[in-house]
């Protein structure tokens, strides 16, 4: 019931590669908020009716760190990164040969074509820049 309330619609997974990275910004923004609670504790402990008990924050903050590790490390392994931006050149390059296909169709003159050609490759290097200003951020 919880689930339904929560995701009335699963959508399919088109692209598993990013998923995995939204995936693990996920897990990031959770360790920042763990440690966002850590920063208001004066103690990792208190005392409890029978003994002392650690807090529940810091046991969150814990799981926290060893699941950002365990998902780091296998998208690292994974190099989703990479994988990416090598469907990202693919895109590009497929949408470069359609352009080409489209432009010969339409009978554009050779020195059209060659303004076209370059337009076109200066705004996929802006769009890569934009990619890249962006993804460091």
């Amino acid at each position: 019931m919880l689930f339904e309330k929560a995701l009335p619609e699963v959508v399919p997974l088109t692209n598993p590669l990013e998923a995995y990275a939204m995936f693990a910004g996920r897990v990031m923004a959770w360790v920042t908020l763990m440690e966002q609670l850590l920063a208001d504790l004066e103690s990792p402990r208190y005392r409890g009716a029978t003994a002392e008990q650690i807090r529940g924050e810091v046991v969150l903050y814990e799981r926290a760190m060893d699941r950002a590790n365990a998902v780091l490390s296998a998208y690292a392994k994974l190099n989703i990164d990479e994988r990416l931006a090598r469907l990202t050149e693919k895109q590009a390059d497929i949408l470069v040969v359609v352009l080409k296909a489209g432009l010969n169709a339409a009978g554009v003159t050779p020195g059209q074509r060659e303004l076209a050609h370059a337009e076109i490759a200066r705004q996929l290097r802006a769009v890569k820049s934009e990619e890249r200003r962006e993804a460091g951020a």
